[in-house]
């Protein structure tokens, strides 16, 4: 499994529950350290990018390079799903561009895949232009 899958899953309820908002997927495989979604809409336009760590994953250092940016002028947030594949516990976690290193220790958990967990937090960090707990 990629992250494809929760990625699809998210965008789609993302496009459902947040009607008013345009939710784009940027894959553009010519241009590398993109996020993978970004989502305008109350004014604010906010960047994701979705992994899967199951347990760990990869990621590119111009990639974090881009997220740090983004954070910096704007709002940007990493959604982390993460599976255990001995027990098949699922759990996802959204964290800040600074505390990527250490993402296993910070940001805001929920257990399961719960995309709308996600989305209520995309629809909060909208609604308060980026002032959010997370």
């Amino acid at each position: 499994m990629d992250e494809s899958q929760p990625k699809g899953r998210l965008v789609k309820m993302a496009r459902q529950m947040l009607a008013g908002f345009v939710i784009l997927r940027l894959e553009d495989t010519f241009t590398s350290g993109n996020p993978d979604i970004a989502a305008a809409g109350l004014n604010f336009v906010s960047w994701w990018e979705v992994k899967l760590a199951d347990p760990t994953f990869t990621s590119k250092g111009i990639q974090e390079d881009t997220m740090v940016r983004l954070d910096a002028v704007s709002f940007a947030r990493y959604i982390i799903y993460e599976l255990d594949k001995k027990t098949g516990d699922k759990s996802v976690r959204i964290v800040r561009p600074c505390d990527f290193k250490t993402w296993k220790t910070v940001g805001f958990s929920v257990a399961d895949w719960t995309h709308q967990w996600v989305v209520e937090n995309i629809l909060r960090a909208h609604a308060s232009k980026g002032k959010t707990e997370f």
